[in-house]
């Protein structure tokens, strides 16, 4: 599982490779952190993603902010694999941001 945090508090637990985080306000900085966890622990936090959200007014729906439509943030650990899928960094698709 990964579990996303919020300017350091865990905002989501996950176990696929994307997580949605709500109740974002317009035109607010934040910082997320994404770690991997299974039952021998859990790994370090990866780098900080600091992004800023649009100014409103669009229903979420613009795309003028600079928020990126899709982040991949953090790594993967051997240790952390477990056998289970994961995505492999050179499948990340073109549209997506990697921090």
């Amino acid at each position: 599982e990964y579990r996303v945090y919020q300017g350091g508090t865990k905002a989501a637990t996950v176990t696929g490779t994307s997580a949605t985080v709500s109740g974002l306000s317009p035109a607010t900085a934040y910082s997320f952190q994404v770690s991997a966890a299974n039952a021998s622990g859990e790994s370090a936090k990866s780098a900080a993603l600091k992004v800023t959200t649009a100014a409103g007014g669009d229903n979420g729906g613009g795309t003028s902010g600079q928020l990126p439509a899709h982040a991949l943030v953090g790594y993967l650990h051997a240790s952390f694999a477990n056998g289970s899928g994961y995505t492999r960094m050179a499948d990340v698709p073109d549209s997506w941001d990697v921090i």
